[in-house]
């Protein structure tokens, strides 16, 4: 519909960004019920990512008949890098190894008059199971359930132990009885002893 307009209207008018294509390390993805995309990925406002998949690109293109060859195109994912990346070559934003998060790739192109458009779509690149929030609640879980078995083991290990002392004080203190028994028992025994020598001296002594 450009032939409609006169030149300096046409370039007036931004360039249209189209997303083309979504590749996962290098490999197309076709949309599908149960796939990432469910439906086309120009209708997409969201794409969610696996862990694994976090090697990925997205195809698109500015659409502007007028002077193309000096159109600018750039892009840049909001939430990663902090500065828009020039598309020399062929049109693709092209990412490798992105940590978990939630990410806006973000695309823009400027006609040969210097007008600027620009399109945008979410991103989020999921954690490992392990790293998910209820695997943290299960940490969490199995940890208070490690304490607490580890405070019934030390109770079971101290009631254990005062039984032990306990019968070991009751043992000794039976023994110490019986020792002191015994040794009244020779003290007593002594006594008669001395008293009977005493008696017999003094019946040596009158006799």
């Amino acid at each position: 519909y450009y032939k409609c307009f006169p030149y300096d209207v046409i370039n007036n008018i931004p360039s249209q960004i189209i997303l083309t294509g979504l590749k996962i390390d290098g490999h197309p993805v076709k949309p599908g019920k149960e796939g990432l995309l469910k439906g086309s990925l120009e209708d997409a406002n969201e794409i969610t990512l696996g862990y694994k998949q976090n090697i990925f690109s997205i195809d698109f293109a500015a659409i502007h008949f007028s002077d193309p060859e000096n159109n600018i195109h750039q892009y840049m994912l909001e939430g990663y890098e902090n500065k828009w990346r020039d598309v020399p070559g062929e049109k693709a934003a092209y990412y490798f190894n992105v940590p978990q998060g939630h990410y806006v790739l973000k695309i823009r192109a400027a006609n040969s008059y210097g007008i600027w458009s620009e399109k945008s779509i979410k991103i989020i690149v999921l954690p490992p199971w392990w790293q998910t929030w209820w695997a943290y609640s299960l940490y969490v879980m199995l940890f208070a359930v490690g304490v607490w078995a580890f405070i019934k083991w030390c109770t079971r290990s101290l009631h254990k132990e005062k039984n032990i002392l306990e019968k070991k004080v009751a043992e000794r203190t039976k023994e110490l009885k019986e020792e002191k028994e015994i040794v009244e028992s020779t003290l007593s025994e002594l006594k008669s002893t001395q008293a009977q020598l005493v008696q017999s001296e003094k019946m040596a002594s009158l006799g």
